[in-house]
C-alpha cells in the first residue's frame, strides 16, 4: 500500500476468500455493537447482551475498531515510557555544582515522574487486561472461528477499548509535557529527542475517533446504555429536532414543511433522491462537485479571439518552450498552449493535472500555475526538485521540446475580480504559486480593486521567490502589501 499527498492511495495485494470476515458486502452495512458493563475482571459478553449478526458491520466493529484501538493504545504507552526514559536520562546526568544536587534530587522532579509513572501504568494495565480478554474470547485470535458468520466476539469489547484509547492518549499528552518540564530548555533541543516525542504524542487525542467524540460514546453509554450510540449516523435525534423547530418563524416552517412533503412524494414515487453531482467522473480532490471553468472566447481589443486551451475532462500535450531556475532548488517551467492565442481555462487561483508515463507508470500531479489565465499562449509552472520525487525528477530531466499531459482546471480557489474587498495570502517557499497568480492577475486588471496582503515566509532571503517582481509592485500599487 503506498502513496503521497498528490496522487491516489494505491493497494496492491490479492487476499484469498478465506481471510475474509463476515458476509460479502458486510462493509456497507451498519449497526450497533453489545457490550457487557460487568466487573472489569469478567470481561465478557452475556448471550442476552448480543446484539443480532445482521445488525453489525464485521468489517468495522470486529475487525478494524478493535486493533486499531488497542494497537495504538499501546503506541501511546510505548511514548510515554519513552518520554520517561529520555528525561530520566537527563536529569540522572546532568548536575548543578552550586547546589551539588543532581536535577533528579529535587523533590518536584521526583514529583513529576512519580505521577508520571502512575499514570502510564494505570493505562498500561488496563491495556493488558483488555487484549487479554480479547485473547481469551477469540481463542488467542484464532481466525478459523470466523468461518460462522455469526462469530464476532470483538464487537462486545467496544466500550472497553473507547476508554482504553481516551485514557492512553490522555496520558501520553500529559506524561510528554511534564518529561519535557523536567528537561528544562535542554527539552527543545532535536538531539535529546523528547521534543520529537511530545509532537507524536499529540496526535493521540484528534486521531479518529477523537478524545471528544470518544468521551461521548462512553458518557451516553453510562447515563443510558449501548443502544443510544449512534456512531454511524443512522437514527434522528428527535428531541434536537423539535427544538431547532421552535426557533424557526411560521413561514420557515412552511417552507420546511413544503420541502418535506415534496420529498417524501418523491420517494413514494419511487424516485432516487441524489447530490446533483452523484455519479459523476471529475478530477477535485478538495471539493464535492466540478471545479469551475473559464469556457469563454475572450476577444480583445486587437479584433483576435482566445480560446481556452485546456479542458478539465481532456488530457492535452503541451510542448515544454523553456525552463530555468528560480533558485537552487526549484526552477520555472514555461508550456505552450496548443494555440499561441489560448488562455489556460482556469480562473486565478485554480490548479492543473499533469500525467507522465515514466517507467512504464503513469504519475499524475497537480499544480498552481504563476502565469495568469490570461498569459495568452502559455502556462508558466514552479517545481521544487525532490531527491526522491519521480515527477520532480523527471521534470528536472525535461528539455525544451519535450511534452508533458496537462488537464485542467481542476479545482482550487476560483477568483472572480473585486470579489472580494482584501485578501491576504499565506506563502511559504514553492507554495508562492498560486499566490504569485492571484498578485498578477489582480494587478494587471484595472478594474480590479481589491487589496492584496502577503505573508511570506522563507528560510533565506535568497530564497524569497519572484523577490524583484514583488518589490516592484509594492513600490507601484498601493493595494499590494508584503509581510
Amino acid at each position: 500500500m503506498h502513496g503521497n499527498m498528490s496522487g491516489p492511495l494505491v493497494i496492491e495485494g490479492t487476499f484469498n476468500l478465506d481471510r475474509m470476515i463476515g458476509p460479502r458486502g458486510d462493509g456497507q452495512r451498519s449497526g450497533k455493537p453489545s457490550i457487557c458493563f460487568g466487573p472489569p475482571n469478567v470481561l465478557k459478553k452475556p448471550r442476552a447482551l448480543r446484539v443480532p449478526t445482521s445488525l453489525t458491520q464485521s468489517s468495522n466493529d470486529e475487525c478494524a475498531d478493535p486493533y486499531f484501538l488497542l494497537l495504538t493504545s499501546a503506541v501511546w504507552v510505548g511514548i510515554s515510557l519513552a518520554c520517561i526514559d529520555v528525561a530520566k536520562k537527563h536529569v540522572t546526568r546532568k548536575a548543578h555544582a552550586d547546589m551539588g544536587m543532581r536535577v533528579c534530587d529535587y523533590p518536584t522532579i521526583q514529583d513529576y515522574f512519580g505521577e508520571t509513572m502512575c499514570d502510564t501504568n494505570s493505562v498500561r494495565g488496563l491495556m493488558y487486561m483488555v487484549a487479554d480478554a480479547l485473547d481469551r474470547a477469540t481463542n488467542n485470535n484464532d481466525w478459523s472461528q470466523h468461518k460462522d458468520l455469526k462469530f464476532m466476539p470483538r464487537v462486545d469489547f467496544l466500550q472497553w477499548l473507547w476508554q482504553l484509547k481516551f485514557s492512553a492518549a490522555k496520558m501520553v499528552g500529559n506524561v510528554a509535557d511534564k518529561m519535557l518540564h523536567t528537561c528544562g530548555g535542554t527539552g527543545y533541543k532535536t538531539d535529546l529527542g523528547i521534543e520529537r516525542l511530545l509532537r507524536d504524542s499529540k496526535a493521540g487525542w484528534v486521531m479518529g475517533p477523537s478524545n471528544e467524540v470518544l468521551r461521548q460514546f462512553v458518557g451516553k453509554t453510562v447515563l443510558e446504555n449501548i443502544y443510544v450510540v449512534d456512531y454511524w449516523e443512522q437514527r434522528p435525534n428527535h428531541r434536537a429536532v423539535h427544538h431547532e423547530i421552535k426557533k424557526m418563524s411560521h413561514a420557515e416552517k412552511k417552507k420546511l414543511a413544503k420541502e418535506l412533503m415534496e420529498e417524501v412524494e418523491r420517494e413514494d414515487a419511487g424516485i432516487e433522491l441524489k447530490h446533483p453531482f452523484q455519479d459523476t467522473d471529475f478530477e477535485n480532490p478538495f471539493n464535492t462537485c466540478p471545479p469551475a471553468v473559464n469556457d469563454k472566447v475572450i476577444k480583445t481589443s486587437d479584433g483576435k479571439s482566445h480560446s481556452p486551451g485546456l479542458t478539465p475532462d481532456t488530457w492535452r500535450p503541451l510542448t515544454l518552450k523553456s525552463n530555468m531556475p528560480v533558485s537552487d532548488k526549484m526552477a520555472s517551467f514555461v508550456f505552450a498552449l496548443p494555440s499561441d492565442t489560448d488562455h489556460t481555462g482556469c480562473l486565478p487561483g485554480q490548479y492543473v493535472a499533469a500525467k507522465s508515463v515514466i517507467d512504464g507508470k503513469e504519475h499524475l500531479r497537480y499544480f498552481s500555475p504563476v502565469s495568469p489565465p490570461d498569459e495568452f499562449g502559455v502556462i508558466e509552472l514552479v517545481l521544487r526538485f525532490e531527491n526522491q520525487g519521480i515527477m520532480s525528477q523527471h521534470f528536472k530531466a525535461l528539455k525544451p521540446g519535450d511534452k508533458v499531459e496537462f488537464q485542467g482546471p481542476c479545482g482550487g480557489f476560483e477568483y472572480l475580480p473585486n470579489q472580494l474587498q482584501e485578501m491576504t495570502l499565506l506563502a511559504s517557499g514553492g507554495g508562492i504559486t498560486p499566490g504569485m497568480q492571484l498578485i498578477r492577475s489582480i494587478l494587471k486588471d484595472p478594474t480590479d480593486k481589491t487589496k492584496i496582503k502577503l505573508l511570506y515566509y522563507s528560510e533565506n532571503y535568497s530564497e524569497i521567490l519572484y523577490r524583484e517582481e514583488l518589490d516592484k509592485y509594492r513600490s507601484e500599487w498601493y493595494v499590494l502589501c508584503l509581510v
